[in-house]
């Protein structure tokens, strides 16, 4: 996908055998026996530097109509697992949700900017995630207020409630998903963690792991409290400890961090 002299490489690879075979059939053999085949010189290949994730995982779900080497998704696992209530395919049964608040975390796929018959602006874009997608519905000033949100690609987050509403005949009702909150996915973990506890057993606590996490929170110091529960699974006994004096910058960074040190088990609020 390389441009080479204003065209992708593949589409001067594809010339190439094309004039080549051409050559090939055309060709025979002289009187004196040389082959008098016209020599082709191959396409030079550019230098091409490597996708990223995200662009990889678009171009494998445009040509094969899914993901093969993971999901756009998986670089916000820690907003998905500790913010986002709701999968897609909740959806499908949002009668059991009626009244209660849901939250979506997704990848915008689709947008369309429409006008309805009174030639009031409104949206309708494609949510997708791990488990399904869905068409969302953005009506007047929610979507006037929203609408520089809908953009492919944009990694959404959405909080709202789940209602039902009567049709016109007023026999049947209609059910549906209001969005009263839309912001950035990747902006939710600054914005809407306040704490961490960090779950640790006993028996996994050494001298240098207590060294690691002190030099990992001194350098990641912020307004986020602090708090670890040391389990001890033989006593089925757990010791929440809260910190007094240190407080933590909630970062992606410092999350990776604690992955590296074996740490996996911690809740974010």
């Amino acid at each position: 996908f390389a441009e080479d002299k204003g065209k992708y490489f593949f589409e001067n690879v594809i010339k190439f055998g094309s004039n080549f075979q051409e050559s090939q059939n055309s060709s025979q053999i002289s009187l004196f026996g040389a082959d008098s085949a016209v020599e082709i010189p191959e396409p030079a290949v550019p230098h091409a530097e490597p996708w990223g994730d995200l662009e990889k995982l678009r171009r494998e779900k445009e040509v094969v109509g899914v993901y093969i080497s993971g999901h756009p998704l998986d670089t916000y696992k820690v907003e998905m697992n500790h913010f986002v209530q709701n999968r897609i395919k909740d959806l499908s049964r949002i009668q059991e949700f009626i009244g209660k608040e849901m939250s979506f975390g997704g990848v915008v796929t689709e947008v369309k900017h429409l006008e309805s018959r009174k030639g009031k602006p409104f949206g309708k874009f494609v949510l997708e995630d791990y488990t399904d997608s869905h068409d969302f519905l953005l009506f007047g000033d929610e979507y006037l207020q929203n609408k520089h949100h809908l953009t492919p690609g944009y990694f959404l987050f959405l909080k709202g409630v789940a209602e039902k509403w009567k049709r016109k005949d007023e026999t049947e009702y209609n059910y549906s998903f209001k969005a009263k909150v839309i912001e950035q996915l990747p902006d939710i973990l600054e914005k809407q963690a306040n704490s961490i506890r960090i779950d640790l057993d006993l028996e996994d606590i050494s001298a240098k792991l207590v060294e690691d996490l002190d030099r990992l929170m001194k350098s990641n110091t912020g307004k986020n409290s602090l708090q670890f529960n040391i389990r001890d699974p033989k006593e089925k006994l757990s010791l929440p400890m809260k910190s007094r004096s240190v407080r933590v910058d909630l970062n992606q960074d410092l999350l990776d961090q604690l992955e590296k040190m074996g740490i996996r088990e911690y809740a974010l609020s």
